[in-house]
């Protein structure tokens, strides 16, 4: 998460100095009202950047789509995020082997043998 924070930001305030900091880094991108925040794994996010991406959902200046392992400890401020309706959740089955190995393939051809 460390490339949300504003360019030439030196700490201050504490968590809420950083929240605030990237908030408004973040609010000016891209000229529109939310930006898209995607976390890949967001089940290995430490605690606070889980509560950055939680607070940036709440305030409305992103939106986030997540990918999170089933069975792994997800930290709770993400958790949050859909117990609050802040987010939606949606449970998808794996891929069976030969599928994600054809979409590997496809990506990076000669890299893959099945």
């Amino acid at each position: 998460m460390a490339h949300l924070v504003p360019p030439h930001w030196r700490p201050t305030g504490g968590s809420p100095g950083v929240l605030r900091a990237v908030a408004g880094h973040v609010g000016r991108w891209g000229g529109r009202r939310r930006v898209a925040l995607g976390v890949d794994d967001a089940h290995l996010l430490d605690a606070p950047s889980a509560a950055l991406v939680a607070h940036l959902v709440a305030e409305r200046l992103a939106f986030a789509v997540l990918t999170l392992r089933t069975g792994d400890p997800v930290p709770d401020a993400v958790t949050a995020l859909w117990k609050q309706e802040r987010a939606e959740r949606v449970d998808l089955a794996g891929l069976p082997p030969r599928t994600s190995t054809g979409c590997s393939a496809a990506r990076w051809p000669g890299a893959w043998t099945a």
